[in-house]
């Protein structure tokens, strides 16, 4: 599965409905064009939603209008990664 792709699926089980996909490569620098062109979307009741790593590309004037998509990661072991992280640290 893509990367885009997996980004794609977290909406989706977070309760969003895609209504329209953007995607851009990694490192893509966003220009003013685009982001306004997305934000098009916005004035018909439509969220703009981006991954952490994306929101802090864009320009600081655009970020207020946009939705930043939280992902984080939970380890089920916590003992086993207690002692992972001592073992690298030491």
């Amino acid at each position: 599965m893509a990367i885009n792709e997996k980004f794609f699926s977290s909406l989706t089980q977070q309760g969003y409905d895609i209504v329209k996909k953007f995607s851009f490569p990694d490192h893509h620098k966003y220009s003013d064009k685009q982001i306004e062109d997305i934000l098009k979307y916005k004035k018909v009741g439509i969220s703009v939603v981006t991954t952490a790593k994306d929101y802090v590309k864009i320009a600081p004037k655009y970020q207020q209008q946009i939705e930043v998509l939280e992902i984080g990661t939970e380890f089920s072991d916590q003992k086993l990664i207690k002692k992972l992280v001592e073992d690298i640290t030491i």
